[in-house]
């Protein structure tokens, strides 16, 4: 018989499991229809996402920043973001150049509720200000 810390923690270990492989099947098929629809993946117009993809002159979609979104409305809207959208919004994006120097501020993004929460651990208990 398991005493009840081991039952937990199997339990725990069972659950970052099964969101580390949903994570790795929805980022497989969301990279498979990019790479099958010729860089174009259908969206809801209503999306959050919609707002910050426009049309260049060939007619593909590519990601712009709406002249009335302040730095605090897009971080807002990053934030309410579903993972899936978050990994179509990367995909639309151009590489930056390597020219990019200065700080940066990092903040985490929805990464489906489990891994979310052990993302958030890991980089401000293990890493970040609190260590």
């Amino acid at each position: 018989i398991f005493p009840a810390g081991k039952i937990a923690a199997s339990m725990a270990i069972g659950a970052v499991s099964f969101a580390s492989i949903r994570n790795m099947a929805e980022t497989v098929h969301i990279s498979s229809a990019w790479n099958n629809q010729s860089s174009t993946l259908e969206l809801p117009s209503s999306s959050i996402l919609s707002t910050y993809l426009s049309m260049d002159d060939s007619g593909k979609k590519k990601v712009s920043i709406p002249d009335s979104k302040s730095t605090d409305d897009i971080i807002d809207d990053l934030k309410a973001m579903e993972r899936k959208d978050l990994l179509k919004l990367f995909l639309y994006c151009e590489a930056p150049d390597d020219t990019t120097e200065g700080d940066f501020d990092g903040i985490l993004l929805n990464n489906n509720e489990i891994l979310t929460s052990v993302s958030g651990f890991i980089t401000n208990q293990l890493f970040g200000i609190n260590h």
